[in-house]
């Protein structure tokens, strides 16, 4: 069972690593959505095995031979450095796919000239932003 665990946080931190590596580079990445399904599947067959070797009881983890126990060491920091490496990498993705519609809905206000100024009853100018419409089109 102990193999099962360590073969589980390998192949997570492998799919974690590959995915920072594909979000590095520049261009599309079409497996995103894949890759993203295979980590949540990992990860709930892992948080399953952990729940059938005892939860958080730390029992077999003292009951595991000295090879074993440097294995899952091994893997658990591997997974460690892989999951800050992409998490890090994935917020700068959400950043930047943040920064980059607020860009383009500043300049769709600019170019349609959607503000709006009135005068209100004691006479000063209000303005005010009118929501611009915007449609991506996800099959560039």
């Amino acid at each position: 069972m102990v193999d099962d665990i360590i073969d589980q946080i390998v192949s997570l931190s492998g799919l974690m690593a590959d995915e920072t590596a594909a979000l590095r580079r520049h261009g599309p990445f079409p497996a995103q959505q894949e890759i993203a399904a295979a980590k949540m599947l990992l990860a709930s067959g892992l948080d399953a095995a952990l729940s059938r070797m005892g939860g958080t009881a730390s029992a077999w983890i003292q009951g595991l031979d000295e090879a074993d126990g440097a294995r899952l060491t091994a893997a658990l920091e591997a997974l460690s450095v892989a999951g800050n490496e992409n998490a890090a990498m994935l917020r700068r993705h959400i950043e930047l796919s943040n920064e980059l519609m607020a860009a383009i809905t500043n300049e769709v206000r600019r170019v349609s000239g959607s503000r709006s100024a009135t005068y209100t009853a004691a006479g000063r100018l209000s303005q005010t932003d009118i929501p611009t419409p915007i449609s991506i089109n996800s099959g560039i």
